[in-house]
């Protein structure tokens, strides 16, 4: 009876030892996939010109206005200054 005990205990030690190692490797590939996904964030947001959005906007915002005021009539194929 003793010896069948052991085994059992034996099986549910073995079995918890394969969980947290499948478990420690999982955690481990995350981990890097996380760190990575961090660097990237990080490189792209100190690539960004800080008046990149500003400039852009603004364009974007005269364009609206002079087609607003009828400054562009489009045309088939491109916008053409009036």
């Amino acid at each position: 009876m003793q010896q069948s005990s052991a085994h059992f205990e034996e099986g549910i030690v073995r079995s918890n030892q394969s969980t947290w190692q499948t478990f420690e490797e999982w955690q481990t590939r995350m981990s890097e996939a996380v760190q990575e996904t961090w660097r990237a964030l990080s490189t792209s947001t100190f690539s960004l010109a800080p008046d990149r959005e500003w400039i852009e906007g603004n364009q974007s915002t005269e364009v609206s206005y002079n087609i607003m005021r009828g400054v562009y009539r489009v045309g088939v194929s491109s916008a053409e200054v009036v």
